[in-house]
């Protein structure tokens, strides 16, 4: 049992924890950045004499990697098979 605990379900890693807290906190992290990226707009829209329009763009594009990761995080585990569990 060296780097494992192993109980009557199985083998599992004992830093499941830590690594489901890193993921809660990047997560968590994420999160925060989209919902400020609103709060500056409006000195963004100022600073550079920028349209609406073009802000509003430019916050779409910021958002458009979550996006494309939250795509591949669905299908992945889809091609790489069930997992029966319970």
């Amino acid at each position: 049992m060296n780097a494992h605990e192993c109980s009557g379900g199985g083998c599992y890693p004992r830093y499941r924890w830590v690594i489901l807290l890193v993921s809660l906190m990047s997560i968590f992290c994420s999160g925060v950045g989209m919902f400020c990226i609103g709060a500056v707009l409006t000195d963004i829209i100022g600073e550079f004499k920028i349209s609406g329009a073009l802000a509003g763009g430019l916050t779409a594009i910021y958002c458009l990697p979550g996006v494309f990761f939250t795509f591949i995080g669905g299908l992945s585990p889809t091609g790489m098979g069930g997992k029966v569990s319970g």
